[in-house]
């Protein structure tokens, strides 16, 4: 099935972008602080246009692309000034001399295994993206590992926004290689009566080391960073600053 279709990126972009925007104020620090010459910032599962719209106000040129349509309409209202397309990030070619390549809000723990052995394994990825950047250019995201199903491996949350609230029910996978969140939706029709729209997303999960592995394979220089500005990373989370040498 397709994952964020219409009702789920709303609410995405309702109440589940504020990471994002940080992941943006800590790139555009990072940027500044080795003095990065203007160049794109391609934004891959760019999500509905957020940290977007924190990095084309910044006066940087955004590249944004996304697997969901839906998602790709909010970004292209919220920042009007990005070039959005939806596109695999996997398949995706990145424009050469790239000042950054983004991945927020754990976009690459969506591919599948299989679409990741097919795309070459990770080190493989991640040589792609590296031969798209100008020397000294920076490739940052965050991803989810072993432990984010919490203590039990399993639990249920909600959240509430103006005209919806969603229930999701979080299970870790005895292995610790995936985790499935099974998303429902709730929109109000008329009176007591709610619209529910049901996702299930099953994801990746990466152990910190084997992606500084396969970053070090890759000729990226990178680090674990304790999360975002003003977002620190929780337990199972983690957020990664890799640049492509001088």
């Amino acid at each position: 099935m397709s994952l964020y279709g219409t009702e789920l990126a709303a609410i995405h972009a309702s109440g589940f972008e504020q990471r994002a925007e940080a992941g943006a104020a800590t790139l555009l620090r990072s940027l500044i602080r080795w003095r990065r010459p203007v160049g794109q910032i391609v934004e891959l599962a760019c999500g509905a246009g957020r940290s977007s719209e924190r990095l084309t106000r910044a006066g940087w040129p955004v590249i944004g692309t996304d697997l969901s349509p839906a998602m790709i309409e909010l970004a292209k209202t919220r920042a009007p000034n990005a070039d959005f397309s939806v596109a695999d990030m996997l398949t995706y070619a990145v424009p050469k001399d790239a000042a950054a390549i983004t991945i927020f809000n754990e976009g690459l723990n969506y591919p599948s295994a299989e679409d990741i052995a097919t795309a070459g394994g990770l080190s493989a990825i991640f040589t792609r993206w590296r031969e798209a950047l100008q020397p000294g250019g920076i490739l940052m995201f965050d991803l989810i590992g072993p432990g984010s199903g919490g203590e039990d491996g399993s639990y249920t949350t909600g959240r509430e926004g103006d005209g919806w609230s969603l229930v999701a029910t979080i299970e870790e996978a005895v292995d610790h290689k995936t985790l499935t969140r099974t998303i429902s939706c709730f929109m109000p029709v008329q009176g007591d009566e709610y619209r529910r729209v049901r996702e299930v997303h099953v994801v990746q999960l990466y152990r910190p080391e084997t992606i500084l592995a396969a970053l070090d394979e890759a000729g990226l220089n990178a680090e674990v960073l304790p999360g975002y500005e003003g977002a620190p990373s929780k337990t199972g989370w983690y957020t990664f600053l890799a640049r492509k040498p001088v």
